[in-house]
């Protein structure tokens, strides 16, 4: 396995891709031009392309079709029927006599092929255009969620790595001093694999999903009648106004304001139940 990305402004760091191709020439090719904006890691089979999208999910796989050991389809096969990598989309390289098998990939879930010889500026268009789709979609499943339905989207356990992240979480948001940094060494992860996991599975990154987990904890403080500002100190925020800020933008509404509207209804309800 190798990797590589450039070392301008211009990398998406969490844009991995994973290009799968027994011809070196080509692959490097493929690699100089799109490392210009992405993480690139390489494969030279199938074989290998499994193990590196099972311990670091990519983004996006670019496989060749044929290739020794394990051809593109099988590999396809086998990322589609696996929990932990069935979301990844995947584009085929084929040549002009491969139509058949071109369909076969698209029947089993290739997003987008590319025929040799081909334009690799037209390859990095696609590539692109994928990465784009993606980004979109999370952000207008999300924009489409009230602040609640966004954290129940968010943290609801669908895989292993979500119910480690979820304990790792529960333990230790009261702690100001954990960071991203802590939560990916408590995950047995590197910063960039948990930066890219989470943004594959929720959308957005870690340092958000603690965030948001710390406000969704500090909402039920509130409720509870804890003060602002020591609802700010139990939920691992550092300063009160800071805290005020996230939640407010969360949730459209000012802590204090929260808080008061909790207590101004359960007042209605005493009187209402008085005056029954």
């Amino acid at each position: 396995m190798d990797v590589q990305s450039s070392t301008t402004s211009n990398v998406n760091e969490q844009n991995t891709i994973l290009i799968v191709e027994d011809n070196k020439l080509l692959r490097n090719l493929m690699k100089e031009v799109l490392s210009v904006e992405h993480i690139i890691i390489e494969a030279s089979n199938g074989e290998e392309a499994i193990k590196i999208a099972m311990n670091s999910p990519p983004c996006l796989i670019i496989t060749d079709i044929n290739m020794p050991i394990m051809g593109g389809l099988e590999l396809l096969k086998k990322l589609t029927e696996n929990n932990t990598t069935k979301h990844i989309p995947l584009i085929l390289i084929s040549s002009s006599t491969e139509k058949k098998k071109t369909q076969k990939g698209l029947k089993l879930g290739a997003i987008d092929y590319v025929t040799k010889p081909f334009d690799i500026n037209t390859l990095s268009q696609k590539v692109n255009n994928v990465l784009n789709i993606l980004t979109l979609q999370a952000k207008t499943q999300l924009n489409h969620l009230t602040p609640e339905e966004t954290i129940s989207v968010m943290l609801t356990p669908d895989l292993i790595f979500d119910d480690k992240l979820s304990i790792s979480l529960e333990k230790n948001f009261p702690d100001n001093s954990f960071t991203v940094i802590e939560l990916a060494k408590s995950m047995a992860m590197s910063e960039r694999q948990l930066q890219r996991k989470c943004n594959k599975v929720y959308g957005y990154g870690p340092s958000f999903c603690l965030q948001i987990f710390r406000l969704r904890k500090a909402k039920t403080l509130l409720l509870k009648g804890i003060s602002v500002t020591k609802t700010a100190e139990l939920t691992g925020f550092d300063s009160q106004s800071y805290f005020s800020r996230c939640f407010k933008k969360a949730f459209v509404i000012s802590p204090k304001k929260f808080a008061q509207a909790h207590i101004n209804t359960e007042e209605k309800n005493v009187h209402a139940r008085a005056l029954f």
